[in-house]
């Protein structure tokens, strides 16, 4: 499990890196580009999250932490010899990671069980209570399916206490409709669908539960959600007249109104923050042309998210013999500070056990290892 955590963690500090580049350029260059291609980056990035494994293991690492690990096996066999205290940092340290494991390991489950469990419950919900849509209006649908290039429809349907479209399902998609929507607002779920952005959302989930403890990625998240939204929006009105565009902002606000309380956060539905929504009407209202589609920062986003994971890594050095010590705290030196203990790792300051007693003076000492006398072990 400790292996499994390092590895969240290297590509989560990995990932922060590239949230905060994507933020800066978004301040600088957001509005040259469209917000599908936002999205599609930030997608890239998330998934990256729900998948931590090394796409280039055999790469360099730019930062790599050493963390030494005593073998359960060797760990009696350095009683007695002048290493007893590093043996007990190390130890100290693997039981510290375990702990911190396994309280991740139990923050994960929770948050991905606070987010799959209403939405099990509101889609069996649906499952139950969904009527099928008349033959009249479902010839209208196949049109708008037409329209939007959906080669595969979806199934539509109407639900009682659901006055919101919205796309529901993983794998086996279906869109719910109230009887009175309208054809933008159904185009919009249908820009949801030929997307599968509910598979978006569960990537989501997923990442989400995995890096609880990063408040970027669930800021990131935060975000990719209404960039859904905004790209849908987009894709909407691109190429409507301005008074369609205000037509079609009016259908969002009179959805807002009638919002069911059944919405999901797996779902994708007409629903959002007061300060989403401002966003949304501003983004219709303003938009005038084409904006840049962005392929090459697509592109910079996939090697980039490729690449995550490379930046912090880390190696868990299994100790067996006392000489290995040296080689798995390379130059290392103590300082007594206030009756304190410090091991000093390069760029690290460590509190840990006591390296030599603390009458003994600070020296430093050529492979890191004194007896408890504070004299340079030679053996």
């Amino acid at each position: 499990m400790i292996k499994i955590f390092l590895e969240i963690l290297s590509v989560s500090c990995s990932v922060t890196l590239l949230i905060v580049l994507f933020a800066a350029a978004n301040i600088l260059f957001g509005n040259r580009y469209t917000q599908s291609c936002k999205y599609i980056a930030l997608t890239l990035l998330s998934l990256r999250l729900a998948v931590p494994v090394k796409v280039f293991p055999i790469l360099p690492t730019i930062f790599k932490i050493n963390i030494p690990v005593m073998s359960s096996s060797e760990a009696g066999a350095f009683i007695g010899t002048a290493a007893d205290n590093v043996t007990v940092f190390s130890s100290d340290v693997e039981k510290t990671l375990y702990i911190i494991s396994v309280v991740w390991a139990a923050g994960a489950l929770l948050h991905f069980l606070l987010l799959v469990i209403p939405y099990l419950h509101f889609f069996f919900y649906i499952k139950k209570n969904r009527l099928p849509i008349e033959d009249e209006r479902r010839e209208k649908l196949s049109l708008l399916c037409r329209k939007a290039g959906i080669v595969r429809e979806p199934a539509f349907y109407s639900c009682p206490g659901v006055f919101v479209p919205m796309l529901c399902g993983f794998i086996s998609q279906f869109i719910i409709l109230p009887d009175d929507a309208e054809e933008a607002v159904i185009f919009h779920e249908l820009t949801h669908y030929k997307r599968k952005d509910t598979l978006v959302k569960l990537i989501c989930a997923v990442s989400f539960s995995l890096h609880w403890f990063n408040p970027f990625v669930s800021l990131m998240i935060k975000r990719l959600e209404r960039l859904a939204e905004l790209s849908c929006d987009e894709a909407v009105t691109i190429d409507l007249s301005p008074l369609q565009k205000v037509e079609y902002g009016r259908s969002i606000l009179e959805a807002m109104r009638q919002i069911s309380t059944h919405t999901d956060k797996l779902v994708t539905a007409l629903s959002s923050a007061q300060r989403a929504l401002r966003e949304r009407i501003e983004l219709i209202v303003s938009q005038k042309s084409r904006k840049k589609q962005g392929t090459w920062i697509i592109v910079v986003a996939i090697m980039f998210t490729m690449s995550a994971g490379m930046i912090f890594s880390y190696k868990l050095s299994e100790v067996n013999e006392p000489a290995q010590l040296s080689e798995a705290l390379p130059d290392t030196y103590s300082y007594d500070i206030a009756d304190v203990d410090y091991v000093c790792l390069p760029g690290y300051f460590i509190p840990a056990f006591s390296i030599y007693s603390s009458e003994a003076e600070a020296h430093s000492v050529s492979h890191g290892i004194t007896d408890k006398n504070g004299r340079q072990d030679t053996d």
